[in-house]
């Protein structure tokens, strides 16, 4: 999971700054009197806590104060206390709280925060305190790079489909060195790349789309917008029929969460050679909120939009070999499954929401004809549309940002009108309601499937046990495709493993990991 750290007391603060280890001297006199020194208190390889301790060495009491610093590309502040902040691309500006303001001559305050990065761990950089640096003296000349990249030339259309167009174009140079390319459709920005090649999802059949590029470089400069081309999507078509009877997939769960701890990721499952052996990759898990819809957060226990979209992956764990930048549209997971796709054509994705940790609303949400109407709209408007929340000030997220990643959706419910994880909430009437909710996302996929040209699969992980069974699935056995009908049990191999069958019957899906 993305590593959160309690918020430290003032008195824990201050002996985490004695006992940590100082990255930079104490400094001279600042603007003010002032003075600031970074202490990184502790590291778990993906992320850090710190401390900036702003000293008065002057004479007068301040009022306010204001602390800027600049983190690498692939980090971010996650959160602070004693004070405020904002994050702008890599620069962080902090202002004091409402009552740390004031300080007096020999005293001091610590602001501390939390740092989430990708690589190696890189100080900040560019400290100023007050308008003065914090090593003392006045603060630094701007930067003297106010030359834009030339403009980048030869865009072209590599190939359409339905719902998306793939662009190229010859790279643009620079004095310094080009850094990334904003890809515009239709005059607003769809999506931000580091090399000379793009792909925009999310559109629709038959329909001409404007597109430019404009190069950027490491400080901040833009080149004017490429010459505009106009690419039309090919036609929708009518979508592809399921798998026939009896047609086999073979399917892996990717754990959200397996990038930290475990390593293991996208690149990681195409490195080693796993990715071409698979017909569907079930990307778990997403949670169903107290108000019965699919969302996105930062927090312990309920959701990690940072390992879907926010994290940074350098060129050496991306499946492309590009590294990412802060400040693309789409990052982490969500980005690394689009690389993915396009590495693997055949390759379908799934969104799998539930598990055994994010199922306690799923009674709620299915339990009535509106409430089963709005999960399904919110978990197709955010994860098949692709319109991703912004969380946290990080810049990827937006309208459209993730669409076309995801082919289906994979309900694991754990378990309906039994127990599963502490908490959960159970009904008697789960076992119909779990009919209904499947039936209206079939409902909903296809109607939206009608407006793209595509069709999108649904499946459901089911339990084992037959007491499970028997309380809340119309299924005998775990199933692998779901039509909204009830469906009859299959023939079992010696060994007692369900043979796969034809629709409505249900066959056995690989065991789902437990978060």
């Amino acid at each position: 999971m993305f590593r959160r750290r309690a918020r430290l007391t003032a008195g824990i603060a201050a002996a985490l700054v004695v006992a940590g280890l100082s990255l930079a001297p104490a400094s001279a006199s600042a603007a003010g009197g002032l003075t600031a020194t970074f202490t990184k208190s502790s590291d778990w390889g993906t992320g850090y806590e710190a401390t900036y301790r702003i000293t008065n060495a002057g004479t007068v009491a301040t009022t306010s104060w204001t602390l800027e610093f600049d983190l690498p590309a692939a980090a971010r502040v996650t959160s602070l206390w004693e004070g405020t902040f904002t994050q702008t691309g890599t620069h962080v500006t902090v202002h004091n709280a409402a009552w740390n303001g004031a300080i007096a001559p020999g005293a001091s305050v610590a602001p501390g925060f939390d740092v989430a990065y990708t690589g190696t761990f890189v100080a900040p950089a560019n400290c100023l305190i007050n308008g003065g640096s914090c090593a003392g003296g006045s603060a630094p000349p701007p930067p003297t790079d106010t030359s834009p990249p030339t403009v980048p030339a030869g865009l072209r259309s590599t190939g359409t489909t339905s719902a998306s167009v793939s662009l190229a174009w010859t790279a643009s140079t620079d004095n310094v060195g080009v850094t990334g390319y904003d890809v515009f459709r239709n005059g607003t920005l769809a999506t931000t790349v580091a090399g000379t090649s793009a792909t925009v999802a999310g559109l629709t059949a038959s329909t001409a789309y404007s597109f430019a590029v404009a190069a950027r470089d490491a400080a901040g400069n833009s080149s004017a917008r490429s010459a505009a081309v106009s690419v039309t999507t090919a036609a929708g078509g009518t979508p592809p029929p399921p798998p026939p009877p009896g047609g086999a997939r073979k399917v892996g769960y990717f754990a959200q969460w397996g990038i930290y701890g475990r390593n293991f990721t996208l690149h990681t499952l195409d490195a080693q050679a796993m990715a071409g052996k698979l017909s569907t990759i079930n990307y778990a898990f997403e949670n169903v909120g107290s108000d019965g819809k699919c969302f996105e957060v930062n927090l312990a226990g309920q959701g990690d939009a940072f390992a879907d979209y926010q994290k940074t992956f350098d060129a050496a764990s991306s499946v492309s070999g590009v590294a990412d930048t802060f400040s693309q549209p789409l990052k982490g997971n969500f980005n690394q499954l689009r690389e993915l796709k396009a590495k693997y054509p055949n390759l379908t994705v799934q969104l799998s929401i539930g598990g055994w940790t994010y199922s306690k609303f799923f009674s709620d949400a299915a339990l009535t004809a509106a409430s089963r109407q709005a999960l399904v709209s919110s978990c197709i408007d955010m994860f098949l549309k692709g319109n991703l929340p912004f969380v946290q000030g990080d810049p990827s997220g937006g309208p459209g940002s993730a669409a076309g990643i995801f082919d289906g959706i994979d309900i694991d419910w754990e378990w309906p009108g039994s127990e599963g994880n502490v908490g959960n909430v159970i009904r008697p009437q789960d076992k119909q309601n779990f009919t209904l909710l499947m039936a209206e996302f079939r409902r909903q996929l296809d109607a939206y499937g009608a407006t793209v040209g595509k069709h999108f699969s649904l499946s459901a992980f089911l339990p084992a046990d037959p007491a499970k069974i028997a309380a809340g699935s119309r299924c005998r056995r775990s199933s692998t495709r779901w039509t909204g009908r009830p469906c009859r049990a299959t023939t079992s191999t010696a060994r007692g493993r369900p043979r796969p069958c034809t629709r409505p019957t249900c066959s056995r899906w690989p065991t789902t990991p437990r978060r």
